[in-house]
């Protein structure tokens, strides 16, 4: 009997959500109306195994076996303060696992960061240009043991980047975005005596889906 009720409840609920989720759509202008909402993200999961050659005067040529595995979330929401105009931020996390053979070394690494954006959509329709900029800020830890001693890294994250590409609409709230953009990377270690960092930057291709509401 438990079990009925709670079917019951279950099936109101989803015909409410279901009648909500049309009725919205069927009143939609435009999915990038003032007051709307765009939620995004990305996953990756990345698994590598590559040989390195390690030389030294004493010990010669010495081969090793490098494995590595990785894994990373961003979510991320924005708000249409106007019409095509949305403002909102992005959180990312991952972690990552790296083993080296002839050290007999493993580390293990985390990040996380949150990133601001500002993106905007040119002309109606169902296919929508847009540009995106964004700015983050970060930490990473990452921990090393080996044979001879272990180690401690913490680092302060610092990114920007440029977008744009075009924005394909299905049933006015679902987009498939395929562009270009650019980004900014710097790594500087923590507590450090000197103005030290590492930095990178890189062109790429995106792809993204987005949902409306």
């Amino acid at each position: 009997m438990k079990t009925f009720k709670t079917f019951i409840i279950l099936s109101i609920f989803f015909c409410f959500f279901t009648s909500f989720s049309q009725t919205n759509e069927e009143s939609l202008s435009s999915p990038t109306d003032k007051g709307m909402f765009i939620l995004g993200g990305s996953s990756s999961f990345g698994f590598a195994t590559s040989t390195s050659e390690f030389k030294s005067d004493s010990e010669g040529v010495q081969n090793s076996e490098i494995k590595s595995i990785s894994l990373g979330l961003g979510p991320r929401v924005g708000y249409f303060v106007i019409d095509n105009l949305a403002i909102g931020g992005r959180v990312g996390f991952s972690t990552s696992k790296t083993e080296i053979d002839v050290t007999n070394s493993e580390t293990m690494g985390t990040s996380f960061s949150f990133s601001p954006f500002v993106r905007y959509y040119f002309t109606e329709g169902t296919i929508k240009p847009f540009v995106e900029g964004t700015i983050g800020v970060g930490f990473s830890n990452s921990n090393t043991e080996n044979d001879f001693e272990d180690s401690e890294s913490k680092n302060s994250l610092f990114n920007y980047g440029l977008d744009g590409g075009i924005a394909f609409f299905f049933k006015k709230s679902i987009s498939l975005d395929v562009g270009v953009g650019y980004s900014y990377n710097s790594n500087k270690p923590r507590n450090s005596e000197n103005d030290r960092k590492f930095v990178n930057s890189s062109f790429f291709f995106t792809t993204g889906i987005n949902v409306f509401f």
